[in-house]
């Protein structure tokens, strides 16, 4: 039985025209916001409600359309604020340590002391082992 795969999921379903359901409420915010500007800032200065409201509607456009990376801009700043907030890990900075030393009673042996080998010897081939498999498989028939 075969089942369909649902494909272009990690998109966002368009509400009206072009614009994502996030990205209407962002400006249905912003509009609203705006508005209250209008009503609060009216009577003290005109100039500082439109530099206000200018920069709301900037950075909500930015906020609302940008992408950086293939990302939207709250990601993108999500991402950053955590990085800076989270905890970090050094691990090029070790911590010096005191040097441990363990005394170590030596038993009395009557035979002579050899020395324990460091690394096991290498075994050196003369053919590489690829060519001795092709020899042995091709003289067993």
């Amino acid at each position: 039985m075969r089942f369909q795969v649902p494909q272009f999921i990690e998109r966002e379903t368009r509400v009206a025209g072009p614009i994502t359901f996030r990205q209407f409420v962002m400006l249905g915010i912003m509009g609203a916001l705006i508005i209250l500007l209008y009503f609060a800032l009216i009577k003290v200065s005109f100039m500082a409600f439109i530099f206000i409201s200018t920069i709301l509607f900037v950075s909500t456009l930015a906020l609302a359309f940008l992408r950086v990376g293939g990302r939207s801009l709250p990601t993108v700043l999500g991402n950053f604020f955590s990085f800076f907030i989270s905890p970090k890990v050094y691990l090029w900075k070790k911590k010096e340590l005191s040097p441990r030393i363990i005394w170590k009673r030596v038993e009395e042996s009557h035979g002579p002391v050899r020395p324990k080998p460091i690394a096991p010897e290498l075994k050196m081939f003369e053919k590489s082992r690829l060519r001795q498999m092709s020899t042995n498989i091709d003289t067993k028939r």
